[in-house]
């Protein structure tokens, strides 16, 4: 009976083992789901965007980092007054307002974890949203104004 018992122990050991390598981190961010791309005044970001409810409501929380040039866009079906959070996220963000003529109308700028609960809003109607890396902004020649293409 001792016998019986171990083995189906360690079955099962091996099964949840086996099905816990198998899943995929919902805390790595895999650019393989990159779908397009976005141009800035200097540079390409590839862009992974968050057009649905739920993807917009998850957005990057949960990650432990972004590939340096990639970022998340948020795309909303009309221009609104928005507001984001940094809610479970592992590491700070610039948070890049853009208008419905994709033109960036602010920038929040090195938005940290530490910041929630804080509410970033944006400085007027917006209808796209991009999330990069904090201090990439500057980087990536994204000032008030900038004109972006996506």
């Amino acid at each position: 009976m001792k016998i019986i018992l171990s083995v189906l122990f360690c079955g099962a050991a091996l099964l949840g083992l086996f099905f816990l390598v198998q899943r995929p981190s919902a805390t790595s961010f895999d650019t393989s789901y990159v779908e397009s791309v976005l141009q800035t005044p200097t540079a390409t970001i590839n862009i992974i965007r968050a057009d649905t409810e739920q993807t917009r409501e998850h957005g990057l929380s949960d990650r432990e980092s972004l590939s340096v040039d990639t970022g998340m866009l948020f795309i909303f079906p009309t221009a609104t007054i928005q507001g984001f959070w940094m809610k479970d996220m592992h590491f700070p963000l610039d948070i890049i307002w853009i208008d419905k003529n994709k033109k960036v109308i602010g920038i929040a700028a090195n938005a940290t974890p530490e910041s929630y609960p804080e509410v970033f809003m944006s400085p007027d109607l917006i209808q796209y949203v991009l999330e990069i890396n904090a201090g990439k902004s500057t980087d990536f020649g994204i000032t008030t104004g900038a004109q972006l293409v996506f």
